[in-house]
């Protein structure tokens, strides 16, 4: 049937529901009163309250003129009554959705398409993917809609046509994340049809391009079952250099089973001289990377012995060199990453190489010669990576032995080599304490007045300050403008037309849904096409602040934080004060302040610590949860929540209660309270214990029970939580300074 006709009985079917709608023919409601009833049924929504906001959206007058307005109300309508499975109600209303609200237009599209699909309705569902194929090709959901088709049309055994429209799904979205369900289809219908060969291919191709899906691992089976029913004749020839150029994505994925089978398919294969090199060091990687040791130095060995003046033998030595560490065979592991320094001195693996032994070093407490080292790679690989940071490092190895000087002089020297490294306040502050324990105080004074200055929302600037009032000196004012002085905060690089029905750039059409989806209160859609917007925009601080602005306003915080992270890490520090009030309240921002008040009050907390940890545990995310199981705002292991629950009398504790903010919030005070008191009120140890746990911290207290705060925090050995007590502290102080009327608590 030609697709003209299709679309035809589906405009007429379309006309024929709205006509079935109820029909007002004495008067049209202005669209003040659409705008009205959105308004009022949006929180009845939000609590699930369904039926109350299906009977504040009313039913739709149609007989005058179809509206904006009343597009968005029959969208909510049909929303609401697809949760009361009223199904004929919400066809209705999303076909006149589909037919009079283009902002939302391929949403309602996509809602009849799954509908039709249900019905079995195949000329409809046809019909309309080619209608919104035409009229939305930049259409989030045309790849769902077309798989649907594809689906649809092999369950009423039209596997010709389901081929087909499968062919063009993976040619016009071949990086879609529908692809892989494509690609199993076509294998299912090709195998079906008796053609093998085409059914093997495309498993194995969604295996080699998706290797963390779901289905890779049943993918890659089926393949070679179905290729070992082929005659020998028929079957293709494995190629030794593509089937060695996946393996390593097929590693990342931890794909074993398929990389051990591709292995020795090389293996059995004739190759090239130049393969044989590569096959035999990949076997040592894959080996090292699934801790066969034994193994691993076995296939490096080998490799080193057959080619030794192959330009892969530095990459050969340093993961000899790492198989003999996790051994603990120290001696033979440095052997191998001097020889990389010796004889590969300018390549990547000696940099890896001079880290690794200075790591070693610190761990064995040697820090002058892990400060060389770490000296030594700063000053060979100075555009490396790690190349601030090691310079860094070797002139705090040097404060550790109190050899002041020499840390003096290469923290001096790190200001010339990294000018604009986020490392840098860093470097000034242990100056300013090297010049205190010189008894140099106006010159301690300077440098802390700098920071403060200069890096106004930095972890330093708090340790700043805080020295500058213990010795009674003057902390420079922080001066945040109402009002930008930054072109890019005041100038949105994407606006949209007056008129919706104006013919959009693909940047406007994914900013036009988020725009509706935000006043429907439907924030997983908005996220869906904010990132389709950000992979269309020019990387630019205009972009990004744009998109901070977009998120932040769907309260993904995370996302916005990300987005504001990168332009604060990348300004001046003078454009840096220029920025708005406006920029640091969204990166610093208070949600759910009337729970975290209220509780923090009740635990005798001050309420901005209590934000900060949320803002670190969670980004203000109530649905957080965390690879080792932790949940909601707070981020609380079910089993500690389980205890605070006891010591407040909650009656039947359930994990599900730590999804919900209020819940959330109750317990994570607690906790944070209880631990402030088992350490005296000393938030730094009690945020260790929050973090690593509490027998960790008291191990780091035994330790260093001498240090001053600010050094203790720079020797926990753990990064992410040294890292995660310096930014709740600098944390806290943003909030204090951008709140300043902090409530009793």
């Amino acid at each position: 049937m030609g697709t003209r006709v299709l679309f035809s009985r589906f405009v007429y079917t379309c006309l024929t529901l709205i006509v079935c709608l109820p029909i007002n023919v004495h008067s049209a409601p202005e669209p003040a009163s659409y705008v009205r009833r959105a308004q009022q049924a949006l929180p009845l929504i939000a609590r699930g309250e369904i039926t109350k906001a299906a009977r504040v959206l009313g039913e739709l007058d149609t007989a005058i003129i179809i509206t904006p307005e009343a597009g968005r109300v029959a969208f909510l309508r049909a929303k609401v009554a697809q949760q009361q499975q009223y199904t004929d109600i919400a066809q209705r209303y999303f076909t006149l959705a589909w037919l009079t609200y283009p902002s939302l237009a391929d949403y309602a599209a996509w809602e009849l398409a799954q509908l039709y699909a249900a019905q079995d309705n195949l000329p409809a569902l046809q019909a309309i993917v080619t209608a919104l194929k035409a009229q939305y090709p930049n259409s989030l959901v045309l790849p769902d809609a077309t798989l649907l088709l594809a689906q649809t049309q092999r369950r009423l055994d039209r596997t010709d046509a389901a081929m087909a429209t499968l062919e063009r799904l993976l040619a016009a979205h071949p990086s879609h994340n529908v692809i892989p369900e494509a690609r199993w289809l076509l294998a299912t219908i090709a195998q079906d049809k008796g053609k093998i060969l085409r059914a093997a291919t495309a498993l194995r191709r969604l295996g080699e391009t998706a290797p963390r899906n779901t289905r890779a691992t049943k993918a890659f089976r089926r393949s070679r079952k179905l290729l070992a029913r082929l005659p020998a004749a028929r079957r293709p020839r494995p190629d030794a250099a593509h089937l060695l150029a996946t393996i390593p994505a097929l590693v990342r994925a931890k794909r074993w089973e398929e990389v051990q089978l591709r292995l020795k398919e090389l293996t059995a294969l004739p190759h090239s001289p130049k393969l044989a090199p590569r096959i035999v060091l990949t076997r040592g990687s894959v080996a090292f990377r699934r801790r066969r040791y034994s193994e691993a130095k076995k296939w490096l060995q080998t490799f080193i012995n057959r080619y030794p003046r192959h330009d892969r033998i530095a990459e050969a030595h340093y993961l000899l060199a790492r198989v003999y560490r996790r051994q603990r065979h120290t001696d033979s592991s440095e052997e191998h990453y001097q020889y990389v320094i010796r004889h590969h001195s300018h390549s990547q693996w000696a940099a890896k190489s001079l880290l690794a032994l200075a790591k070693m070093a610190e761990k064995a407490d040697d820090f002058r010669k892990a400060a060389a080292l770490h000296q030594r790679m700063a000053d060979d690989f100075l555009t490396h990576e790690d190349a601030a940071e090691s310079l860094w490092r070797a002139a705090w190895l040097h404060y550790q032995v109190h050899d002041y000087t020499r840390a003096d002089q290469l923290w001096q020297h790190f200001e010339d080599a990294f000018p604009n490294d986020d490392l840098l306040p860093r470097a000034l502050y242990w100056q300013a304490r090297i010049a205190t324990h010189r008894r140099q105080q106006p010159k301690a004074n300077a440098f802390y007045q700098r920071i403060v200055r200069e890096y106004p929302f930095h972890y330093y600037s708090f340790l700043a300050r805080t020295q500058l009032q213990h010795v009674g000196a003057r902390v420079p004012q922080m001066t945040i403008p109402h009002e930008t002085t930054v072109a890019w905060e005041l100038h949105s690089p994407l606006t949209l037309p007056a008129v919706p029905t104006t013919a959009l750039t693909p940047p406007q059409f994914h900013l036009l849904r988020v725009r509706e989806f935000q006043q429907l209160r439907m924030p997983i859609e908005a996220r869906h096409e904010i990132r389709r917007l950000q992979s269309l925009l020019p990387d630019t601080h205009a972009t990004r602040y744009f998109l901070a602005t977009l998120y932040s306003a769907n309260a993904h915080h995370l996302d916005a934080f990300l987005q504001l992270n990168q332009i604060v890490n990348t300004l001046h520090p003078e454009t840096l004060r220029g920025l708005s009030r406006d920029f640091w309240t969204m990166l610093y921002p208070k949600p759910f302040w009337r729970h975290v008040r209220e509780y923090a009050a009740t635990n005798d907390l001050n309420p901005y610590l209590v934000l900060s940890i949320m803002r670190q545990e969670s980004a203000f995310n109530p649905r957080a949860r965390s690879y080792a199981g932790a949940r909601g705002l707070m981020q609380l292991m079910p089993k500690t929540a389980r205890q605070v629950s006891r010591a407040l009398d909650i009656p039947r504790f359930r994990k599900a209660m730590l999804f919900r903010p209020a819940s959330n919030i109750a317990l994570g005070t607690h906790y944070i309270a209880a631990q402030l008191e088992r350490y005296n009120g000393n938030r730094v140890l009690a945020l260790a214990a929050y973090n690593a746990g509490p027998h960790r911290a008291y191990r780091w207290q035994k330790k260093w029970a001498h240090l001053p705060l600010d050094e203790f925090i720079e020797r926990i050995p753990f990064q992410e939580t040294r890292l995660y007590v310096k930014l709740i502290l600098r944390n806290m102080m943003a909030y204090e300074y951008l709140y300043p009327d902090l409530p009793e608590s």
